[in-house]
């Protein structure tokens, strides 16, 4: 019986191949998408802002670079909910 069964894959090895190239090429897309997002949707908001709010007067602190300053924020930003979400779960716990 398990070699009826090997041997009805063997015979479909090409659909097996295809099927699990499939799979491997769109799951590591998707990370390689992902990474990229991670690091482009910050810089992109920090060009935005920087365009927009770096060249009003009083906005920043003196002596540091406008875009910097919006980066530092943009990266703190998401990190603090996640570090309050953590301390509740373990809280919870």
């Amino acid at each position: 019986m398990a070699r009826a069964g090997l041997a009805e894959l063997w015979s479909h090895r090409e659909l097996l191949y295809f099927f699990t190239w499939r799979d491997l090429k769109v799951r590591y897309k998707q990370t390689v998408f992902g990474a990229a997002w991670a690091v482009l949707q910050p810089v992109l908001l920090m060009l935005v802002f920087s365009a927009s709010l770096g060249r009003l007067p009083g906005v920043g602190p003196a002596g540091i670079p406008y875009p910097l300053f919006a980066m530092a924020g943009l990266f703190r930003g998401p990190f603090l909910p996640r570090v309050w979400r953590r301390i509740q779960q373990l809280g919870e716990q």
